[in-house]
């Protein structure tokens, strides 16, 4: 599989990691940008501007998907659209890279796992991009290989300090307490998955 191309669709969460890798693939281009959200698109942009890229700008990332045909995109939207969002590129056949939650709601998860099962092709990852950070990866490592013996707890939490939120977590507090999915600290449940072996 050789990726040409990628797409954003918004600037919340992790996006400025992706464009970080994008180093390592100098052949990789930025074909498309789409707003989602009242957020401006501006990073992603100046950092376009400042690699001599030159990206197509979209309000609607079904346009931006159809017209620039990207071989991945970079899902980093409004929280509540991220399942409807990666269900449009994956029954396009493009890849997905998604910040969590994938989904706010158990019925998008099905239709998220539906849409996958009827374009196996296409690969879909979420951001867990803690897993790949030398100090965890580490850990998960030694711990499952019995460094320290069986782990019978496992303490986590997030980050950020009280008070100190940034405004799509304030934003949203509400709105995550209210689905089914709850507010999980995504990162630490997929350490806690891959740290214990049972």
């Amino acid at each position: 599989m050789k990726i040409k191309s990628i797409g954003f669709i918004g600037v919340r969460g992790h996006y400025e990691r992706i464009l970080r890798c994008l180093f390592d693939y100098p052949h990789l281009r930025v074909s498309g940008v789409c707003k989602a959200g009242e957020e401006s698109v501006h990073p992603i942009l100046h950092w376009c501007e400042q690699h001599r890229q030159l990206p197509r700008i979209f309000d609607d990332h079904r346009v931006m998907i159809d017209s620039v045909l990207p071989d991945v995109v970079v899902i980093c939207g409004p929280l509540e659209s991220h399942a409807d969002m990666a269900i449009d590129c994956i029954q396009r056949g493009i890849h997905v890279l998604i910040e969590k939650p994938v989904a706010l709601h158990f019925k998008d998860i099905e239709r998220l796992r539906k849409a996958l099962t009827d374009h196996p092709h296409v690969h879909f990852a979420a951001l867990q991009i803690s897993r790949y950070e030398p100090g965890f990866f580490t850990a998960c490592h030694l711990i499952r290989e019995g460094a320290i013996g069986d782990v019978r707890l496992i303490n986590a939490q997030k980050s950020y300090r009280l008070g100190k939120r940034g405004s799509l977590l304030r934003e949203t507090r509400n709105l995550w307490w209210d689905h089914s999915l709850g507010r999980f600290s995504w990162n630490r449940l997929d350490i806690m998955d891959r740290r214990t072996p049972n």
